[in-house]
């Protein structure tokens, strides 16, 4: 059912907005912003608007006034032929053997049959610093280490 709208309202839509935005950049000479958008889109929806034009994208499709002629025998013969050509292969009432018996097949297929389970594997960084403790750098012993640290620097 989107066809006909897609065909008509939303395709004018799509223009008329593009039109309003480069309306916007030879005016405002400024990119256009998320708080823009409702303000270009308003006068493309307007535009667009019309019922017309809604009633016009449904009439083009034939689904509304219902017309049966807009689509013609020859838009369909390419299936038709296809149909024709696939082989038709004979079907043979053939009684088995096995006729009145009763067979019980019994297949258990797990889901690691078909498809393993997948793992997971370790992502090695290259990168990045060497992962410290935590520390109380207050303390006297990491207090003297930092002051050294920053003497050297």
């Amino acid at each position: 059912m989107i066809q006909p709208l897609d065909k008509t309202v939303i395709g004018a839509l799509k223009t008329f907005y593009i039109e309003e935005i480069r309306i916007s950049l030879k005016t405002n000479q400024r990119v256009v912003s998320l708080f823009d958008v409702g303000e270009l889109f308003g006068p493309a929806y307007v535009r667009v608007q019309p019922a017309e034009r809604t009633i016009k994208g449904f009439a083009t499709t034939g689904l509304y006034p219902s017309r049966r002629s807009i689509f013609n025998d020859e838009d369909f013969l390419e299936q038709h032929i296809k149909m024709k050509m696939l082989p038709q292969l004979p079907i043979h009432n053939q009684r088995s053997s096995t006729q009145g018996k009763k067979i019980k097949i019994q297949m258990q297929v797990n889901p690691e049959d078909i498809s393993p389970i997948p793992t997971l594997k370790k992502k090695v960084g290259t990168q990045g610093r060497k992962p410290g403790k935590a520390k109380i750098i207050t303390s006297i012993p990491n207090k003297e280490e930092l002051e050294e640290s920053v003497r050297i620097i």
